[in-house]
């Protein structure tokens, strides 16, 4: 399914009170604003963590890119009986594949209904 998002990839510029997270330039726009008070007294927030979170968001585009690849070349449950996997390692790779798809789900709602109209 085609994203609706801006594509990546994103890239992260700091003005001093936060963040700015960029499309490539040849579409010469932000994607998004991220105010994180750089250097403001917060107790339960630091400066790394402000950064790291705005970090990820810019990876975001990356990340689903990967995480829908690496769901795509999966192995079936026949395909880790086949190579040895155990029972407990096949249930929680399964946990694991249901968890990316989750997670895919959240960016992009309409891919999971899609898939399970199949």
């Amino acid at each position: 399914m085609k994203a609706k998002h801006t594509p990546g990839p994103w890239t992260l510029t700091a003005d001093g009170a936060g963040w700015y997270i960029e499309c490539s330039p040849e579409r010469g726009h932000s994607v998004a604003y991220i105010r994180a008070e750089i250097g403001e007294e917060d107790p339960d927030t630091s400066d790394d963590e402000k950064e790291a979170n705005a970090r990820l968001i810019a990876a975001a585009p990356e990340l689903l890119e990967a995480l829908q690849a690496v769901l795509r070349s999966f192995p079936t449950d026949r395909d880790m009986r086949d190579a040895g996997w155990e029972r407990a390692e096949i249930d929680l790779a399964c946990r694991d594949y249901e968890a990316a798809r989750a997670a895919i789900s959240k960016a992009l709602p309409n891919a999971a209904a899609k898939e399970a109209g199949k």
